[in-house]
């Protein structure tokens, strides 16, 4: 399987693990636990098998909105901060998008 940037490829689709995810963004497993308990993270595609401890598999737009957290969180604001800059950025977007169609 190749290795990029210290994630897999799962053949054709980009499919990655939470712990994964956290690495990229360089946030602790800790830190993306914290924020998949508070529904602050990119729904996981199927529920962990034994609940924190499970391996959750994330569809690939789950990456690009941790670097997000994990850039603010680096640039020294708090965890909880960056995740809601993240989410309001996010419903921004939509609505953005959804006025232009």
């Amino acid at each position: 399987m190749p290795i990029e940037s210290g994630l897999r490829i799962c053949g054709g689709d980009d499919v990655f693990t939470s712990r994964e995810i956290a690495l990229a963004a360089g946030l602790s497993a800790r830190n993306y636990g914290f924020l998949v308990d508070e529904k602050l993270a990119p729904p996981a595609l199927e529920p962990a098998a034994d609940g924190r401890s499970g391996k959750q598999t994330l569809a690939r737009r789950g990456d690009g909105q941790t670097a997000l957290v994990g850039a603010l969180h680096a640039a020294e604001f708090e965890l909880l901060v960056s995740a809601r800059v993240k989410d309001r950025t996010n419903r921004e977007l939509n609505r953005s998008a959804e006025s232009q169609s």
